[in-house]
């Protein structure tokens, strides 16, 4: 087996990327999130073994090594997965406790995802190779639907006056910006924006450490006691009163009727 020579900057590199990596989870697990949000911090945990595993890979068997490009792809795909999921537990957290505004949000965030996701695929159907079309294509439409996702639902909590408490927000904001990060590096620099491609490639290298340490101050405190849900009207209730309403409705439209004859 060819040594694999490594640079003090890389191992330091990898050192910090770990460290901070690991201080997020240990704050997350000292927070209790695994009960508060358990998709997120099982993504949190996910990130640390999965970076460990790429480095010890990595730094064994070569950056471009066949069984590197292997790991750094199946590793990828379960994060993309658990980032979903962490999507759906965020927007639930943020909408669930509204029924009915979360009954509607599901069907136009699905939608929001779904658009995002085709077109991004389309637009980058014939670029580059066979593999580079299966993943990176996958990978830049995923980002491209997870901004997007977020996006409507912040917009669905403004207009419906809805509070985001500052932790789920940071986490959410966090997410945002990694995926943006990654949408305009792999969408926009490299064919229009030549002369700042050095920059948005250390940009996107870094974004994931941003996403880290904004997860980390909003972790850093203790997290606030989950809201009493709203007490909303059962159906019948709903049924009942909006028929009284209605009936009631009638009579003024009746009334005023009359008296401007």
């Amino acid at each position: 087996m060819r040594a694999v020579h490594l640079s003090t900057a890389d191992i330091l590199r990898a050192a910090i990327v770990i460290g901070i990596e690991g201080l997020v989870f240990v704050v997350a697990l000292s927070r209790g999130l695994f009960r508060r949000l358990p998709v997120f911090a099982s993504y949190l945990l996910a990130v640390v073994a999965s970076d460990v595993l790429r480095y010890a890979v990595w730094f064994t068997l070569g950056f471009r090594s066949r069984t590197e490009f292997v790991v750094y792809w199946v590793c990828q795909l379960l994060l993309m997965s658990l980032r979903a999921g962490v999507i759906y537990e965020l927007c639930h957290r943020l909408l669930g406790r509204y029924r009915g505004v979360w009954a509607l949000c599901r069907i136009v965030l699905l939608a929001t995802a779904l658009v995002l996701l085709m077109v991004a695929l389309a637009v980058n159907l014939n670029a580059g190779t066979l593999l580079a079309r299966i993943f990176l294509t996958i990978e830049r439409g995923f980002e491209i639907a997870v901004l997007g996702v977020l996006v409507t639902a912040i917009a669905f909590c403004r207009y419906y006056q809805i509070p985001v408490a500052r932790p789920i927000g940071l986490v959410g904001f966090g997410l945002s910006l990694y995926s943006g990060i990654s949408a305009i590096s792999d969408t926009f620099v490299g064919h229009w924006f030549h002369p700042f491609v050095a920059f948005w490639r250390e940009l996107h290298g870094d974004a994931f450490l941003l996403a880290e340490l904004t997860w980390l101050a909003a972790l850093w405190h203790p997290l606030p006691a989950d809201q009493r849900p709203p007490d909303l009207l059962d159906f019948q209730e709903y049924s009942d009163t909006t028929s009284s309403v209605n009936e009631r409705l009638r009579e003024l439209n009746a009334r005023l009727e009359k008296i401007l004859k």
